[in-house]
């Protein structure tokens, strides 16, 4: 899995449109084959910062995505940016869940 993750910081009275963009390209994005999970949240300490997540099946799936028009708009979202906004592409070559913290907790001596 592959993911792109993004931070960014509305200017001064643009949070909602910035965040109805990013609401909507997660929409689309969740609707391309390849893509495994999108989502769009908040900081609850700061009120204008957002975070965007992107999780594909693979490097080849987010590279195709990253050509298409849908991420053109994204990228002009993030111009609309107060700041240069943070981004981060992360290959995750395994992922665990609860059972990996149960097996953790339960090797305690």
């Amino acid at each position: 899995m592959i993911r792109i993750s993004v931070m960014l910081v509305a200017v001064r009275g643009g949070f909602e449109t910035l965040a109805a963009t990013l609401r909507l390209l997660m929409a689309q994005a969740r609707a391309v084959e390849g893509c495994l999970n999108c989502h769009v949240s908040c900081d609850l300490h700061d009120p204008h910062t957002l975070y965007y997540v992107e999780e594909w099946m693979s490097e080849a799936e987010l590279r195709r995505d990253i050509r298409s028009e849908r991420f053109g708009r994204l990228l002009e979202a993030l111009e609309l940016a107060a700041r240069p906004p943070r981004v981060q592409v992360q290959v995750i070559l395994e992922s665990h869940g609860l059972g990996y913290i149960e097996a953790a907790r339960g090797s305690r001596s």
